[in-house]
């Protein structure tokens, strides 16, 4: 789960309660407002995630 400062799908704060609810997950905030962020940033997203199952699989 990858998410902007400014999203209009919610506040940073009810994305990080959401996501406590998955186990080992590390949700990056990204500066902006895009509601796609994964289209908007597909290079940043990508680097993200490749470090997070980096990360998860040490």
């Amino acid at each position: 789960m990858i998410a902007t400062e400014g999203s209009a799908l919610g506040p940073v704060e009810d994305t990080r309660k959401w996501q406590t609810q998955i186990p080992r997950s590390e949700p990056p905030v990204l500066p902006g407002d895009s509601y796609h962020v994964a289209a908007s940033d597909s290079d940043r997203c990508a680097q993200e995630t490749l470090a997070f199952i980096r990360r998860s699989t040490v």
